[in-house]
């Protein structure tokens, strides 16, 4: 609520001042104002960056001379700032659509490997059901699935010897 920028902030209009440091529209801040003073401004137009309802920031114009505000100037500022409104909030819904597609994108691959997966997995039950119909062994199935792994498989007794190897 302190200075322009708080005045802008809270009001949702724009304001300006011919001499910051003498005007009473808004309440002062000693830091505020020490930043005013030691950068020279003098005269300042502040705008708002307006979302909806909502104020997202402010542009401002500063002048380090007195300096009168004319409509017309403050009507541009606003022009200016509303269009400036438009372009950030733009771009914030331009990231927020590009990480929703991003997360899309994610949960699209999971379902396909996920997908391939359960696929995987219906064919090695039908293949392992069709060899234990046809009567399969012990080392019929141990190569199946050795075969369907990719990979090798031993089969240890309870002392933990090997009884069976599929390559």
């Amino acid at each position: 609520e302190h200075g322009i920028c708080g005045h802008v902030l809270k009001h949702k209009t724009p304001y300006h001042c011919t001499n910051y440091m003498q005007d009473q529209g808004f309440m002062h801040d000693s830091g505020i104002d020490l930043a005013i003073a030691e950068e020279g401004v003098c005269s300042l137009l502040g705008a708002p960056l307006m979302v909806g309802n909502h104020c997202i920031g402010i542009l401002c114009v500063c002048d380090r001379q007195p300096r009168s505000h004319e409509p017309w100037e403050i009507s541009m500022l606003s022009t200016l700032a509303a269009q400036a409104a438009i372009a950030i909030e733009n771009a914030r819904l331009f990231q927020e659509t590009q990480v929703a597609l991003q997360r899309a994108s994610e949960a699209n691959a999971l379902l396909h490997r996920q997908t391939a997966e359960i696929a995987d997995a219906a064919e090695a039950h039908e293949q392992m059901t069709k060899l234990a119909a046809r009567g399969g062994t012990v080392t019929d199935i141990l190569q199946m699935v050795a075969l369907l792994l990719d990979g090798e498989i031993a089969l240890l007794n309870e002392a933990e010897q090997l009884t069976h190897h599929a390559p």
